[in-house]
C-alpha cells in the first residue's frame, strides 16, 4: 500500500490452501471499507499459493512467503508483527468475509477507546460454500459490549466466545501484550483473548459478518485435537488438556485481578474433572476400552498434579478400573439400600 496509513491490517498467514486461499481474498477485496492492508504470509506452501496471490492486481497486497515451515502459531504472531495498520484481524485462509465486516468493526473500535477486542456472530459454511447453519453463534444475534474482567470469568468458566476470524483487535493488544503464545497450540487464541480481557473490554457484534468454513472432508491442521465416531466430532484428549492449560496460564496472571480468584480456580478445576469425565465415558467407557480410559486419566493426571488427589477424579479412577456396569450396578444397590 503507498501514499497513505492503513486503519486495518487484515493478515491471512496459509499454507498449502490455495484454492480456498483465492475465495478467502476476494472476500477482502470485496469489503465495503478500503482503508487496509491486505498481508497473506504463506508457510512455505508446496502448492500453487504463490501463483494464486500474485494474480491479484491490488497495490493493497503483500505477499511473503516463508523458506521453511516456522509451524502456525510463530506464522500467526509473524503476521501481527507485521501489521502496519491501528487495527489487526487474522483472518483463517479457508473463511469468508461478508461485505461489511470490516467496516463494522472499525465503527465499534472507533466509538469506545476502552474496547479492545471486537467479535462477531458467523454463518458456518461446508466445503461447496453452502450455509449449514446461519448466526451460529450462541451468543445471539443482539450487540453487546462486556467489561473485560466479566468477559474473562465467563471463558474461564465457560468456553471459548469468540470465534477466531470474526475477531478485530487494536495494535495496541499486540503491542503491549504480545502475540499468541507457542506452548499453547489448538486454545492459543482462547488464552489470547482472555489475555487481552485482563486490560481491555470486549464488543460483541450480533449481525453474522464471515462465513465460518467447517468440513470433515478438509485436512485440518487441528484435526489431532478431535475425535469423529458415528459422524459426530468432538473434542478429544489432547484438545481437553489445551483447553485447560488456556485457563491455567491466564489464572497464573490474574490473581491479583479478580477479588473471588480462590473460588474460580477451584470452578476451573471441577470444570475440566467433569469435562474429562464426560469425555472419558463417550469415548472409553462406553466403547468398553478401560484401559484406554485408565490411561487417559493418567495422562491428565500427569500433565496436571494437581488433579491427582481430587475426590471426583478418584471416582473417575474407580469407574474406569470397574466399568460402567458395575459401577452402574454399585450404584443402583446403594441408592436402594439408603432408601
Amino acid at each position: 500500500m503507498q501514499g497513505r496509513h492503513p486503519k486495518v491490517s487484515v493478515c491471512i498467514p496459509t499454507y498449502n490452501r490455495a484454492t480456498l486461499l483465492k475465495q478467502s481474498i476476494e472476500s477482502v477485496l470485496g469489503q465495503t471499507f478500503s482503508n487496509y492492508e491486505l498481508i497473506v504470509s504463506d508457510n512455505a506452501s508446496q502448492d500453487e499459493t504463490s501463483d494464486i496471490v500474485r494474480k491479484f492486481k491490488d497495490d493493497r497486497i503483500t505477499y511473503i512467503r516463508g523458506r521453511k515451515n516456522i509451524g502456525l502459531i510463530k506464522n500467526f504472531n509473524y503476521c501481527l508483527s507485521m501489521a502496519k495498520g491501528d487495527y489487526i484481524t487474522l483472518f483463517h485462509d479457508d473463511d469468508l468475509m461478508i461485505e461489511d465486516n470490516l467496516d463494522l468493526k472499525v465503527r465499534a473500535l472507533d466509538r469506545d477507546k476502552n474496547i479492545g477486542l471486537v467479535h462477531s456472530n458467523f454463518h458456518i459454511i461446508d466445503e461447496k460454500d453452502d450455509i449449514r447453519e446461519e448466526n451460529a453463534h450462541f451468543l445471539g444475534k443482539e450487540d453487546f459490549a462486556e467489561k473485560g474482567l466479566f468477559f474473562l470469568k465467563k471463558s474461564l468458566l465457560g468456553y471459548n466466545r469468540v470465534n477466531a476470524p470474526s475477531a478485530m483487535i487494536r495494535k495496541e493488544c499486540f503491542l503491549r501484550l504480545g502475540g499468541f503464545r507457542i506452548t499453547i497450540q489448538f486454545t492459543t487464541d482462547f488464552e489470547y483473548w482472555m489475555r487481552i480481557a485482563m486490560h481491555y473490554d470486549v464488543q460483541y457484534l450480533g449481525k453474522s459478518l464471515i462465513k465460518y468454513r467447517m468440513s470433515h472432508n478438509n485436512q485440518w491442521t487441528s484435526a489431532k485435537y478431535f475425535t469423529v465416531k458415528n459422524g459426530v466430532m468432538s473434542n478429544n484428549l489432547t484438545a481437553l488438556q489445551q483447553e485447560y492449560m488456556a485457563r491455567i496460564k491466564i489464572l497464573e496472571q490474574t490473581k491479583n485481578v479478580l477479588g473471588d480468584w480462590k473460588n474460580i480456580r477451584i470452578l476451573v478445576r471441577k470444570g475440566i474433572i467433569a469435562a474429562a469425565n464426560r469425555l472419558i465415558e463417550s469415548q472409553y467407557l462406553k466403547e468398553g476400552n478401560n484401559v484406554m480410559a485408565l490411561r487417559a486419566i493418567a495422562q491428565m493426571c500427569n500433565k496436571f498434579p494437581e488433579l491427582f488427589l481430587d475426590k471426583d477424579i478418584i471416582k473417575i479412577w474407580l469407574k474406569s478400573f470397574l466399568g460402567l456396569k458395575i459401577t452402574g450396578a454399585i450404584k443402583m444397590a446403594w441408592s436402594t439400600e439408603k432408601n
